[in-house]
């Protein structure tokens, strides 16, 4: 695995927690970045074991080097307005999961774009495990360190829909 690969490397590049980056359209924009502290494997255990969770092996991995985090909050001059992706600790997962969650097939793990990201809570050695949204969940076709990493790679976009926006779509929209 290479999350923390990953991780470790964007920490590496940033300035007390912000970066700057290139983004749509030639803009540059400050954006910020908060980790969580880990937790321990017996925590993990203990929680998958209460509420009957499959937890990935990659998504267990990030959670032992950061119990939650926010990737790629947006500044407006030293004002951090948002945005980007929340990744849930697992106290915070809990709690959205009794809102936002009405059976036990999927569980929310965080949020971006306005929509929630989900694990297909089974053990089917499916890799594909990840869906993005509120009531309807669309798969994403990957796994979680997958999806992490290219939204590091990607500034922040949600590049998952890249490929549905051709020429005409993209200008009517950006």
């Amino acid at each position: 695995m290479f999350i923390k690969q990953s991780i470790d490397t964007l920490k590496s590049q940033l300035k007390e927690n912000k970066l700057q980056i290139f983004s749509h359209q030639g803009e540059l924009q400050t954006v910020g970045f908060y980790f969580n502290s880990p937790i321990a494997q017996e925590a993990i255990t203990e929680f998958r074991e209460i509420n009957e969770l499959y937890i990935p092996e990659d998504y267990e991995a990030f959670l032992l080097q950061q119990n939650g985090a926010k990737f790629h909050q947006l500044y407006l001059g030293d004002t951090n307005i948002g945005g980007g992706l929340e990744l849930y600790s697992l106290e915070e997962l809990s709690k959205v999961k009794q809102f936002v969650s009405t059976d036990n097939e999927f569980y929310p793990i965080g949020y971006v774009h306005e929509n929630y990201l989900w694990i297909k809570n089974c053990v089917d050695n499916n890799k594909n495990y990840l869906y993005i949204g509120n009531t309807e969940k669309d798969p994403m076709h990957m796994n979680f360190e997958i999806f992490l990493d290219r939204f590091i790679i990607s500034n922040g976009s949600n590049f998952w829909e890249w490929s549905k926006l051709d020429a005409e779509k993209y200008y009517k929209y950006y």
